[in-house]
């Protein structure tokens, strides 16, 4: 062996090639198909986070637009209807006016004063606030949820005092509920791919592919971004009145089973295990099943310029094996020096 070569064969774990990859040498960084899924489920877990605050963006843009668009404007004609007096002291509403009013509604969003019946409001409204002597009520079509004023409120409740805060806090409410979005949307992903992850581990199994619990968790994870983004279309379809609340719950439904398929048919897209004494394959080319290369041109034994001519002795004076006449052979021979006949004589 020359010095400089080396022939054995390289680690693998290289710094090149560290990346997890598809079967056809493409680095893992979509969640969109099966084999998407399964490559981040080799990748590490900064790698499926990163793909989720991705997600994460875009589904916090899709329900920002739904809040800017549709909810704070009603808010804004539900405070510029408030009287000049009025607030919210010792668990009890006091307004300068009695029975029902409403304040400002909208396809999506109604904010209602002491009492108006449900009916006149829902009709129009998917999303409705109402304010009522004792406590206040956010209801929908599965109904109504009561929560009674905090006993320490004390809230001035009239155009004057509300106005100018609202318009000086939405902003950072805007910020505040881009930060909740992407907090809870993380938190969920994660407990959710938690308890996914023995289904995906289970499924490797059954397919004889080799997965670990952490590989179980990525693998889930992913699995759940097809699923988040349809949700985020759904929102912006629901913004833009495309569809309708009902559609929408619809399409919830149809969240769920798309990310059970790709949960189920992802684990059967990871690589089979490694034969034992096998080298890993090094490199885009090795990894995409590219022949090996042959052997440089000059290196066989036909390229040695040491190597025996065929049909002659070898001329190399340090080659093994019978060396033939050569010129100088034949001038000792001439002169008696050398050659078997001389000899005799």
């Amino acid at each position: 062996m020359f010095m400089g070569q080396d022939a054995r064969p390289s680690p693998p774990g290289g710094s090149a090639d560290s990346a997890p990859r598809h079967a056809d040498g493409r680095v893992a960084w979509q969640p969109f198909t099966f084999g998407g899924v399964a490559a981040l489920a080799r990748a590490t877990s900064g790698r499926v986070v990163a793909v989720e605050l991705v997600v994460a963006a875009v589904a916090t843009a899709a329900i920002l637009s739904l809040v800017a668009s549709d909810w704070f404007p009603v808010l804004d004609q539900a405070i510029a209807a408030l009287p000049e007096t009025g607030r919210i002291e010792r668990r009890r509403l006091h307004l300068p006016f009695s029975g029902s009013r409403i304040l400002a509604e909208n396809p999506f969003l109604a904010v209602v004063v002491e009492g108006t019946p449900a009916g006149s409001v829902s009709a129009g409204s998917d999303l409705r606030v109402e304010l009522r002597r004792d406590q206040w009520r956010l209801c929908s079509v599965p109904g109504c949820i009561a929560m009674p004023y905090p006993a320490d409120w004390t809230v001035e409740l009239n155009r004057p005092e509300l106005k100018p805060r609202w318009g000086a806090w939405q902003p950072f409410l805007l910020v505040f509920t881009a930060l909740g979005v992407v907090a809870g949307l993380l938190g969920f992903w994660t407990l959710l791919a938690a308890v996914c992850a023995p289904v995906a581990c289970g499924l490797a199994w059954a397919a004889r592919r080799p997965l670990s619990w952490a590989g179980g968790w990525r693998l889930s994870s992913a699995a759940l971004m097809p699923a988040a983004v349809l949700g985020a279309l759904g929102v912006l379809l629901y913004a833009s009145a495309v569809i309708d609340l009902v559609q929408w719950a619809g399409l919830l439904v149809v969240q769920g089973a798309l990310a059970s398929v790709y949960l189920a048919i992802s684990p059967f897209f990871l690589p089979p295990p490694t034969p034992p004494h096998a080298t890993p394959p090094a490199g885009p080319a090795a990894a995409a099943g590219a022949p090996p290369m042959p052997p440089p041109a000059g290196l066989g034994r036909a390229g040695n310029p040491f190597a025996p001519r065929p049909g002659r002795a070898s001329d190399n004076p340090f080659a093994g094996g019978p060396r033939g006449p050569g010129p100088q052979d034949s001038g000792r021979d001439s002169r008696g020096n050398g050659g078997g006949a001389a000899s005799g004589k």
